[in-house]
């Protein structure tokens, strides 16, 4: 997100964050408050770990099978049922990354119900971790073994980017719980081949908010406030939506 209109912008606070939160809303004469949007949890998902669920006999196929103005019909439709979701076009998905080759789609009877990207930044984002207690790295080889046979998360080596790719614009048909867990388990299937985790952003108003949050979940609870400078963005009543790879 990156304004709407000259003035107005979003930005997100950690929910543990309070210095912050109360820096952005302590009293000033040179800007307004910012307004808060709501919550949502920035999840870091076991790709091994996803439930399957009951298929409801779709097809999970590469977006290089569709028409990307179907894809892109279809985004806009389905999309337009939240408040702040993004205006999908050729040059969005171009410029966050979301090619034919990352990008999947959810068929039902050869029509579309389902799309979701999966892309990685390892090369522009990158985590790292510096150091380990002397005991984890000690157990480090044997729990890999364990965790590679049984589906857990691995411990990864010390100064190697953390690869954990970040799935985007997963939408379903009006927002059908069925359709949306078939979609994300396969988005599981498909991350498990690049890593244990992937991320995906979900307000904790969402439907299938439980669905996503299970034990094997870690969730960062945030805050998203809109910076209404002299703007006309007024929040609705429609359902939020946030991106984990347009907020990050």
């Amino acid at each position: 997100y990156d304004h709407f209109g000259a003035s107005t912008y979003f930005f997100s606070i950690l929910a543990v964050n309070t210095p912050a939160y109360r820096a952005f809303h302590a009293p000033s004469t040179l800007r307004p408050a910012p307004q808060l949007v709501g919550s949502y949890e920035l999840m870091i998902m076991n790709s091994h770990r996803v439930p399957k669920p009951v298929s409801p006999a779709c097809q999970f196929v590469s977006a290089d099978s569709v028409s990307q103005k179907a894809i892109i019909q279809f985004l806009r439709k389905q999309g337009s049922r939240y408040q702040f979701f993004p205006v999908v076009t050729k040059t969005l998905l171009r410029r966050i990354g979301v090619t034919h080759k990352n990008s999947y789609v959810l068929l039902k009877n050869d029509v579309i119900v389902g799309f979701a990207g999966l892309v990685d930044r390892t090369k522009d984002t990158q985590f790292r971790i510096t150091q380990y207690p002397w005991l984890i790295s000690a157990l480090r080889p044997a729990w890999n073994a364990f965790a590679r046979r049984f589906g857990y998360i691995s411990i990864p080596k010390k100064n190697m980017p953390v690869n954990c790719p970040i799935a985007t614009l997963c939408v379903v048909a009006d927002d059908n719980p069925a359709l949306y867990q078939e979609l994300i388990y396969n988005v599981s299937v498909v991350a498990r081949k690049q890593s244990d985790i992937f991320m995906l952003a979900v307000p904790t108003t969402s439907p299938h908010y439980t669905f996503l949050h299970t034990k094997y979940t870690f969730g960062i609870k945030n805050n998203l406030f809109i910076h209404n400078n002299g703007g006309h963005l007024t929040p609705t009543d429609q359902p939020l939506y946030c991106d984990a790879l347009m907020l990050y």
